[in-house]
């Protein structure tokens, strides 16, 4: 009975999907047909879904991935099979999100909340992991021994899964370290990066000695330390 319920749902439902501060014509547009609609969720969400607001530019990048969407996601984006054993879960909940376990009836705080200094680090040694750095020879090393500990459930299986990825795939048509560089942008980042990336990416992915050719061993390598330096930049941290 209270006018207050439609656009307070409707905000909620917008900072969750699309921005934490929406345009209020829009919300005053949804809050409209939610109301009329007898509040049924699904046909106000297939409204925003199919709205020109939900794919303008200045909507990408207002959210910051929560622990699963970046894990989940980074799998998706590289062209992956799922993590094996229980490892994207594990890896969530070590970024501070234990799936079906929020902290109180709320939920996660979300946004910002999710990038501290210490995940942000984290974030970029769990895409190391899915990127297959830590191999038997790692395990073996000193650092390795003492980080068992803090890894994910089932890290150790993902040497081989990682395998399946092919960097030069990744890149594919791209003759040079420039062109790759903005490849990986353009497939990886949900928003423009910020000036100097793409010639600084260029700069990781390009070989000391010999030709860039991706499908080569030592070029390869190379890629995979390119997608581990996007997965790591602010930009990727974003939807």
């Amino acid at each position: 009975d209270q006018e207050a319920v439609a656009p307070f749902v409707v905000r909620r439902l917008l900072a969750y999907y699309l921005t934490p501060e929406p345009d209020e014509a829009l919300v005053a547009e949804l809050a409209d047909g939610f109301r009329k609609g007898g509040y049924e969720v699904a046909p106000l969400l297939r409204r925003l879904f199919l709205s020109r607001a939900f794919y303008a530019p200045e909507h990408r990048g207002a959210l910051v991935k929560a622990p699963a969407e970046y894990v989940a996601g980074t799998v998706r984006r590289l062209g992956l099979e799922p993590t094996p054993g229980s490892f994207a879960p594990s890896a969530s909940s070590r970024l501070g999100q234990t799936l079906l376990e929020p902290p109180d009836v709320k939920g996660w705080e979300g946004g910002a909340s999710w990038l501290t200094g210490s995940n942000a680090l984290l974030r970029a040694n769990i895409a190391w992991l899915l990127l297959g750095g830590a191999d038997r020879d790692w395990y073996r090393s000193e650092e390795g021994r003492a980080a068992k500990a803090a890894l994910p459930r089932h890290a150790k299986r993902l040497a081989r899964w990682s395998r399946d990825l092919d960097p030069a795939a990744l890149v594919a048509g791209a003759e040079d370290p420039t062109a790759a560089a903005r490849v990986l942008c353009d497939a990886l980042l949900p928003v423009t990066p910020a000036p100097g990336t793409v010639e600084a990416l260029a700069a990781v992915i390009t070989p000391a000695e010999g030709r860039f050719r991706p499908g080569r061993k030592a070029t390869d390598r190379l890629l995979r330390e390119g997608v581990l330096a996007v997965l790591s930049l602010p930009e990727y941290q974003l939807n």
